[in-house]
């Protein structure tokens, strides 16, 4: 399980709401990850990370941060 205490620096600093739902976002990246992996057989290269994070994870924190 992911606790806010994991990202407790990003949080001070605002970059992520207090009030983000981390095991979402924790489900949602790990679902990804192991797809990738074990499903797909695709590589865990740098092109499939920065997709996730700029076309999955930084838009559904920029929700959260809109829900503040």
């Amino acid at each position: 399980m992911c606790s806010q205490s994991s990202w407790p620096g990003a949080i001070e600093r605002g970059e992520i709401p207090a009030t983000t739902d981390h095991a979402l976002l924790a489900e949602i990246s790990s679902a990804a990850l192991l797809s990738r992996l074990l499903v797909t057989g695709e590589p865990l290269d740098d092109l499939f990370l920065h997709t996730l994070v700029d076309a999955v994870l930084l838009p559904m924190l920029s929700h959260q941060l809109g829900r503040r």
